[in-house]
C-alpha cells in the first residue's frame, strides 16, 4: 500500500492504541469489495479504528484525508486532496496539480477538479479513506465529492466515515448494488469482542461472567468497554 508522509496529519490516518482487530467487518469489507464502503455511527463506536484497520488492510494504493471544518471551502478541499495525491510514493504522482500552476490557485474549480480526477483515475486501484465526511454536509466541497465518487473509474473505492447520513449524491451506487454500509449495530462489541479487550489490555484471559456484565453495563458501546477493560479490575 502507497504511504503518505507524516509531516501533514491531514493526510496521514491517526494512530490509536489499545484497539482490537474487527475481523469479521473486515473481511466483510474484503470479501465483498464496493464502489464505496459507509461507516455511520454516534461518536465512540469506533469508526475511525476500524477505518484505520480497512486502510491498513488494504493492498493496493491508498490515501487518507482527515477533513475538518474549513474543509467546507472548496479550494481548502482539494488543496487537500491534490497534497495527499502528491504524497504517494509509488512514483505514479510527484507531485500536486497546485505546484504545477507555481502555487496559485486554478481559476477555476471545473478545471481543478478534472486535473485531480485523471490522476485519479491514472492511479490503478486507487482506495480513498475520507474520515467525518459529514464535516462537509452542506458545501461545496460536500458537492465535488459526490462528483468525484460519480466520475472516476469502477477501480477508484471511497471509504468514509460520518456521524450523520451521507449529503452528496450517491444514487446512482444503489442502483448498481455499489454501496456498502457498517453502521452502529455492526460496531457494537460482542463478549467476545469485550474477552478480546481485555485480553489484550490485561494479558490475561477475563472471567467469562464478568465480561457478561460488562457487555450488559456498556451495551457494547466500545469506548465504555475499553473504559472498563482498562480501568476495572477482572
Amino acid at each position: 500500500m502507497g504511504e503518505v508522509s507524516a509531516g501533514n496529519l491531514d493526510v496521514v490516518p491517526p494512530r490509536r492504541s489499545g484497539s482490537i482487530a474487527r475481523h469479521t467487518l473486515l473481511k466483510t469489507v474484503v470479501s465483498n469489495p464496493k464502489k464505496m464502503y459507509v461507516i455511520r455511527s454516534p461518536a465512540g463506536y469506533g469508526k475511525t479504528v476500524l477505518l484505520n484497520q480497512i486502510y491498513d488492510t488494504v493492498e493496493s494504493t491508498a490515501i487518507w484525508i482527515n477533513i475538518r471544518g474549513k474543509d467546507k471551502d472548496p479550494v481548502v478541499f482539494l488543496q487537500k486532496l491534490d497534497r495527499s495525491l502528491a504524497q504517494i510514493g509509488n512514483g505514479v504522482t510527484k507531485r500536486s496539480h497546485l505546484q504545477a500552476f507555481d502555487g496559485i490557485v486554478p481559476p477555476s474549480l471545473s478545471l481543478w477538479f478534472v486535473s485531480i480526477l485523471d490522476e485519479m483515475n491514472r492511479i490503478p486501484n486507487l482506495h480513498i479513506f475520507i474520515d467525518d465526511c459529514d464535516l462537509l454536509n452542506e458545501s461545496e466541497s460536500n458537492s465535488l465529492l459526490g462528483d468525484f465518487l460519480r466520475d472516476s473509474l469502477e477501480s477508484v473505492r471511497f471509504y468514509v466515515t460520518t456521524i450523520t447520513d451521507i449529503e452528496f449524491k450517491h444514487s446512482h451506487l444503489l442502483m448498481d448494488s455499489q454501496l456498502g454500509t457498517i453502521n452502529q449495530s455492526d460496531l457494537v462489541f460482542n463478549i467476545n469482542d469485550i474477552e478480546a479487550l481485555f485480553q489484550f489490555n490485561d494479558g490475561a484471559a477475563p472471567n467469562r461472567e464478568f465480561v457478561e456484565k460488562v457487555e450488559t453495563l456498556t451495551e457494547g458501546w466500545p469506548v465504555a468497554a475499553n473504559y472498563f477493560s482498562k480501568n476495572v479490575n477482572n
